[in-house]
């Protein structure tokens, strides 16, 4: 279920919730490093192992219970690899709504 986030700022943090032992978290780390790449300096990416003791506590308090998991400014989440066109539909609509607040 989307958070609520205040939107208004750039970057756009684009977290990867990740776990050494999963074998789907790299293809998920390239996916969103290439999709980042088409927006430059207005994305941020954030790569938080969950077996860390930081990754464990931010993971439990967001309900996050696999990986990958990727976030869009904890508003869209993705379980799993999505697909290319639907991530990089999600940081634009972020941005659309980061634009609209600086108006």
């Amino acid at each position: 279920m989307p958070r609520k986030v205040i939107i208004g700022k750039l970057p756009v943090d684009v977290e990867i919730y990740t776990s050494p032992f999963c074998p789907f978290s790299e293809n998920a780390e390239k996916l969103v490093r290439e999709v980042s790449k088409k927006f430059g300096k207005k994305v941020n990416i954030k790569k938080i192992d969950i077996t860390k003791k930081t990754g464990q506590k931010l993971a439990r308090n967001l309900g996050i219970i696999s990986t990958p998991t990727i976030m869009v400014e904890r508003d869209v989440r993705f379980t799993g690899i999505p697909r290319k066109m639907f991530l990089e539909s999600a940081i634009k609509h972020v941005l659309k709504e980061v634009k609209k607040t600086k108006m």
